[in-house]
């Protein structure tokens, strides 16, 4: 090796070492840095993964209290679920805007040490090379990471908004559609109360025209009848006829004597009594009643009407006929609705009875006002026997157990006026019918268990009501 390159040799080396030291010195304040912003986004991680843990808490206390509120307070449960959801994100938004921006002027100060880094060691190992890389792909995956939160926190919002919007719109739907009903039904209340007021003008009009037809009818019966009793005769100015034909002749032809001034007064007198009678006589008539022909038999007829015979609907009329009630009725029967079924479903007249064991048991029978308070009642009441054993419990224990012991509303076999099975009491559709003679009764049959609704109708109502709840199995 030549002098002068062994000389000079040192100067290079010397170089290269205080490169490496600057290298060496940016590259410390590099690793510290990184520490820190390391940390930075773990804590930023912790507070994202907090932030939604409280988010989705906030949510479910509100929508509990959405469940549990009134109607009438929805909407103003809603802005304000709205408010604190909408606050809280933009809480939590800000902040992390905040610490993005403190992050990224970090992120610069680590990226402006590493291009220092780079200008002053063109000639550094491969190591510190790669350690550079390494560095720089790590804050990418960082800032990703960053970036991917927020686009989730950004959905989440949105989301949001987007089922408030469909909620939103759901409500206003509902109250068009019930706008629209209201407004039909109001229309249909104006008609049949003008159809009303119509047929009760007809009525009326009806009734004065045949009284003023059966008064003349009365008037001239009557008239007849008096001219008949007074020995009046219709034919005075027909032509006498027969053996006294010729006598009047004779007499006529001789000219008659002069009555008297007095003989004429009594005439007169006589035939003026004669007119007031008859019109004292048409005055008493006037006010008579005269009863028909056959008033008597259509008035014994009234006082013993024939009964009809009750006959059981078929099981598609009476489908069609009970479907919906019943379905109600099953609704109201798992919600222990009593107070609800007793207004609208219970037999005003009979109240309901209940059976424990089909038809073969006494069961035991409320009235609509007692079967309400039954519920809360703890005395022990008998409800016949099965088999020599006799079923003593409250009510609220047969409740659970003969009644609504299953969910009869979901998934049950339904049968309108037929039987699904007898079970082990024997219970036919003859025996219902015998029971409850032209009822409507629904078999309601899940897992070997029946709920049978006997509705029956009420005295001068239209609707039908339970008269009997039997358990059979």
């Amino acid at each position: 090796m030549p002098e002068n390159n062994i000389t000079d040799f040192p100067n290079p080396v010397r170089q290269d070492l205080e490169e490496m030291a600057n290298a060496q010195q940016l590259l410390q304040e590099a690793v510290t840095t990184t520490d820190a912003l390391r940390e930075r986004v773990d804590q930023m991680t912790e507070q994202a993964e907090t932030h939604n843990q409280q988010f989705y808490a906030l949510v479910r206390e509100q929508l509990d209290q959405l469940r549990e509120a009134d109607e009438s307070n929805l909407p103003e449960l809603r802005s304000e679920m709205e408010e604190t959801l909408l606050s809280f994100q933009q809480e939590y938004l800000q902040s992390q805007k905040e610490s993005g921006e403190e992050f990224s002027s970090q992120l610069k100060n680590v990226l402006t040490t590493l291009a220092n880094l780079h200008e002053h060691g063109q000639n550094m190992p491969a190591e510190l090379a790669l350690m550079r890389e390494a560095f720089v792909d790590n804050s990418r995956s960082t800032q990703g990471n960053i970036d991917a939160v927020r686009r989730t926190v950004h959905n989440d919002v949105t989301t949001l908004n987007e089922n408030q919007l469909k909620f939103n719109a759901d409500i206003e739907l509902m109250k068009d559609k019930f706008k629209k009903v209201s407004d039909l039904n109001t229309k249909l209340l104006f008609g049949l109360a003008g159809g009303l007021f119509i047929i009760l003008v007809l009525c009326v009009i009806l009734l004065f025209k045949g009284g003023d037809t059966n008064r003349a009818t009365r008037q001239v019966d009557n008239t007849e009848e008096l001219r008949s009793k007074l020995g009046l005769d219709n034919n005075e100015g027909e032509e006498v006829t027969g053996e006294n034909s010729e006598a009047t002749l004779d007499e006529t032809s001789e000219p008659l004597p002069d009555k008297g001034a007095d003989n004429q007064l009594s005439d007169n007198s006589s035939q003026e009594e004669n007119i007031a009678q008859i019109a004292s006589a048409l005055n008493s008539s006037s006010e008579e009643t005269i009863t028909p022909k056959g008033g008597e038999e259509e008035e014994k007829k009234e006082e013993t009407p024939k009964e009809e015979e009750l006959i059981m609907p078929l099981p598609k009329d009476a489908e069609r006929i009970i479907s919906a009630r019943a379905g109600y009725a099953v609704t109201y029967l798992e919600r222990e609705s009593l107070d609800r079924l007793a207004n609208k479903y219970f037999h005003p007249d009979k109240g309901v009875h209940f059976y424990p064991f089909g038809l073969n048991t006494d069961g035991y029978a409320f009235s609509r006002s007692s079967v309400v308070e039954a519920m809360d009642d703890p005395t022990q009441l008998r409800w016949g026997e099965v088999n020599g054993t006799p079923i003593q419990m409250s009510f609220q224990e047969y409740y659970k157990k003969y009644i609504y012991d299953l969910n009869y509303e979901k998934e049950s076999l339904v049968n309108y006026n037929e039987l699904y099975a007898s079970g082990k009491s024997g219970l036919s559709f003859a025996q219902i019918e015998e029971k409850f003679p032209g009822c409507i009764f629904a078999d309601y049959y899940k897992q070997g268990k029946s709920l049978i609704l006997v509705f029956e109708k009420a005295k001068n109502r239209k609707s039908w009501y339970i008269s009997a709840v039997i358990h059979n199995e």
